[in-house]
This record gives structure tokens, C-alpha cells and sequence, in this order.
């Protein structure tokens, strides 16, 4: 599990846990993962691959999506699909309310927003990550979240009104 405000990635098995053991398996300070360049490790979450490697999902320009082990960051994605003009209302539209989701076979990763209806899946091969596919149901509707910094949209009334 990802804390964002230490930026530790906790690990843990649940076999532990569920014996009575030490759940803790190891504990990942994102500031000791080498990179190539200063990149601001923030997570929403973070999922667990196989060969001890993580993919980390945030809404930073520079680490949308990470893999990364316990000593380096292995590969980035950084690219938002446009669903708002605004590139800052662009990424919060992708990185609030959003879920994440790799496939069990790790050839896939699935990201749906939370505020409109739009889904984008990237291909996961080894440590590559490219673009496959963005699909858009309906443009995004929101508010923007007073005072905050950088952008951050929220839902509004027109939003709750679908579900």
C-alpha cells in the first residue's frame, strides 16, 4: 500500500497476516528509488507486479504512470489523452476520482476517470509502457475546487445526476 503523504510503499503479505505473522515485507521510501531525473514521487496507488516490480499510478506530469523496484524507477509514462483544453483541468480530470486496474496476465493497464466517462488502456510489456487505446463516452462535466493548487476538478451537480 502507498502512504502519499511519507511516500513509503508498505508491502505485505496477506498469507502473514492471515497466519498471525508479520504482515510487513519490505518498505520502499520513494526517495531512495533512483531516477534519472528529480521526478515527484506521488502516488495514488500502487500495485504490486511480478519480479518484485511496482506500477505506480499519479497525475504528475512527469510520472503518470511508473514501474519502478526497490532500487530504481524502470519506466514512465507521462502522457495524459485530452479530454479537457485546459492541460492542468486535463490532468486533474485523470488523476481525481480516478481508478486503476493491470490485468492479470500484466500485458494491460486500465485507467477510468471518475468524472465524465472515459477509459484509456496502455500496454505493459516487460518494462515498456505504450499507448493503446483512450475511448470517451461523454465530455467530462466538473467544478473546480476553490482556492486549490494546482487545479483540482470535482464533481458538480450535473455529474449526479446520471447516476
Amino acid at each position: 500500500m502507498y502512504d502519499y503523504n511519507t511516500q513509503y510503499n508498505v508491502c505485505f503479505s496477506v498469507k502473514e497476516a492471515l497466519g498471525g505473522g508479520n504482515p510487513v515485507q519490505d518498505v520502499i521510501r520513494m526517495e531512495e528509488v533512483e531516477s534519472e531525473r528529480p521526478v515527484e514521487h506521488r502516488f495514488y496507488q500502487v500495485l504490486a507486479l511480478s519480479d518484485n516490480r511496482f506500477l505506480g499510478f499519479g497525475n504528475h506530469p512527469e510520472n503518470r504512470v511508473q514501474i519502478f523496484n526497490k532500487s530504481k524507477v524502470l519506466a514512465t509514462y507521462s502522457d495524459f489523452p485530452v479530454l479537457d483544453e485546459k492541460e492542468e483541468n486535463n490532468r486533474s480530470v485523470w488523476g481525481n476520482l480516478v481508478s486503476f486496474g493491470v490485468s492479470p496476465d500484466e500485458k494491460h493497464i486500465v485507467i477510468t476517470t471518475g468524472i465524465g466517462a472515459a477509459f484509456e488502456i496502455l500496454s505493459l510489456s516487460g518494462e515498456e509502457i505504450s499507448h493503446k487505446l483512450v475511448k470517451g463516452f461523454y465530455a467530462p462535466k466538473y467544478s473546480i475546487a476553490q482556492g486549490a493548487v494546482p487545479t483540482c476538478v470535482i464533481v458538480c451537480p450535473e455529474n449526479s445526476s446520471r447516476i
